[in-house]
């Protein structure tokens, strides 16, 4: 069975804890921008010839648990725009200190005419090649995902926080539009005070899965819906790196929104966006997008020849009548992709719940062995 187990904790303190054997021993650390010293977020952190890793969170801030076998091995940091590190597990281990800072040296982002086999195109059609290309560079049989999602809610005028974790189980028929996606969730745990309990206001922790992961969406909405690409405007905006690779960064607009070009009922005021394409297979590895009040991301990672995504993030304001008044509320979800397996894979049950967090009971041993609040 091959599986790709990613091993998630958060942290506001960055600390080593060394104990009596390294199968239980955490490797912390940040990660930094050489140039401005500012966090790196969501680098992709994995042990070199294994499918283990993580990812790091909107600090820089990353926690991965050292196996049995971790002191001989090597641990690689990678994210698009920055060149790719190794670090020798037990030159680590050797340092006596409390934290580990991983500065990564951006790459420079140059411009350069688009070109594939020799064969210059413009940016509308390396769109067109990157959707002709999805049964190449995504994987087409049956898989399962385990995620791990934390959905954060803020009250913008008191500033008060909810937050609910929650862990889900995903299968996917295959990695393209027509192929059926089922979730289930199995675990929740809340932080905080409901804010939004009056207003009975849904959690949706797979959202993100399938609103970010626009290149797979079964309606073709938005950017890769090719029939409308023409109302448009994308331009080259340069050349980057992404692990061994050298990516396009393409960045577009809509002049003027509509429902068919943003795939949006409630038609936003701007639609804008960031693709990250490989030059040599012209996989997409990074999607940006900017609609109105609105923000969505999901990146992906090579893994046994395909790209699977390892992370999404999503963003919304709503407004709620609440107190006799108007109230304006924040939203934001992260999604980690903490296993995948390819092997003996397992549907779903249809009536799986997949967005009522409210219907899981809460599991205080489970959250304890799985990330007690104290790594977080």
């Amino acid at each position: 069975m091959v599986s790709y187990r990613i091993l998630i904790a958060y942290t506001n303190v960055l600390i080593f804890v060394s104990v009596s054997s390294f199968a239980q021993t955490w490797l912390k650390g940040q990660i930094q921008d050489e140039l401005d010293k500012r966090p790196v977020p969501f680098a992709h952190v994995a042990w070199l010839g294994t499918h283990e890793g993580t990812a790091a969170d909107y600090l820089g801030e990353f926690t991965i648990r050292i196996s049995k076998k971790a002191p001989e091995s090597k641990i690689r940091i990678s994210c698009v725009g920055y060149r790719s590190q190794t670090h020798s597990v037990d030159s680590l281990l050797k340092i006596d200190q409390k934290s580990f800072l991983f500065i990564l040296k951006p790459e420079p982002t140059l411009l350069s005419e688009l070109a594939v086999s020799a064969k210059p195109i413009t940016p509308a059609d390396l769109i067109r090649e990157v959707v002709e290309q999805v049964h190449v560079n995504y994987y087409q049989k049956e898989f399962n995902l385990q995620l791990y999602s934390v959905i954060r809610t803020t009250d913008s005028l008191t500033h008060s926080t909810y937050e609910v974790e929650s862990v889900l189980a995903g299968y996917f028929e295959g990695y393209r539009p027509t192929g059926k996606k089922k979730f289930k969730l199995l675990h929740v745990r809340e932080g905080g005070e409901d804010l939004l309990k009056s207003v009975r206001y849904t959690y949706w922790p797979s959202f993100e899965v399938s609103s970010a992961d626009l290149l797979m969406d079964e309606h073709r909405r938005g950017i890769f819906n090719l029939k409308l690409l023409n109302e448009f405007d994308v331009r080259l905006a340069g050349v980057t790196t992404y692990e061994e690779d050298t990516v396009y960064r393409l960045e577009y607009t809509v002049p003027k929104p509509t429902k068919a070009n943003t795939g949006y009922g409630i038609v936003p005021n701007t639609y804008k966006g960031v693709l990250f394409i490989t030059t040599s297979s012209l996989a997409l590895v990074r999607h940006e997008l900017h609609a109105g009040p609105f923000y969505s991301e999901v990146i992906y990672r090579k893994t046994n020849g395909f790209y699977f995504p390892y992370l999404f993030r999503g963003s919304r304001l709503n407004e709620f009548k609440m107190d006799g008044g108007r109230r304006w509320y924040i939203t934001r979800n992260t999604v980690w992709v903490t296993e995948l397996t390819l092997d003996d894979v397992r549907p779903l049950p249809e009536d799986s719940n997949d967005f009522d967090t409210r219907k899981v009971p809460f599991d205080k041993a489970f959250w304890e062995s799985y990330l007690p609040v104290e790594r977080k």
